[in-house]
């Protein structure tokens, strides 16, 4: 069992699933029939690994100070946004009214944006680009003047 933590503690090992991951969702696009339900099990199968970090994460650092980090939050978001997609993988099909739901997996590939903490000086290179977006909305509201 403490193997299994440490290796959902070692992020160099949930890197690798977040490029698989990526790299699935991006492949799903192409909707390629032969590989259809291989891609969709891994990536289902990718997003119970996601959950187990979650848990495994929550119970050894606990919740507040796990939802201290900006990044684990968003982390906790796109994990809790993917799992209507797990339900409908376990339960069987998707009802016409819930069928929205499964895009929200997509979302999932914002968990790449975890790379970006290990960026020397990224909070100023974060901070550089939000001030640019606030300049770039008052350029674009004076066009639309």
């Amino acid at each position: 069992m403490k193997n299994i933590k440490n290796l959902f503690l070692n992020d160099k090992f949930i890197l690798g699933l977040i490029i698989i991951n990526s790299i699935i969702i991006f492949t799903q696009g192409f909707e390629i029939n032969s590989l259809f339900n291989i891609l969709f099990n891994v990536d289902n199968i990718i997003t119970i690994l996601f959950v187990i970090e979650l848990i495994i994460k929550t119970k050894v650092f606990g919740l507040k100070k796990y939802l201290s980090s900006a990044w684990n939050v968003f982390d906790s978001i796109l994990i809790l946004i993917a799992i209507p997609s797990l339900y409908f993988w376990v339960f069987g099909g998707v009802s016409t009214h819930m069928e929205f739901l499964l895009i929200l997996r997509v979302f999932r590939v914002f968990k790449f944006f975890r790379f970006l903490k290990f960026i020397p000086d990224i909070k100023g290179i974060v901070n550089g680009v939000q001030k640019a977006l606030k300049s770039t909305v008052v350029i674009f509201m004076g066009f639309i003047v």
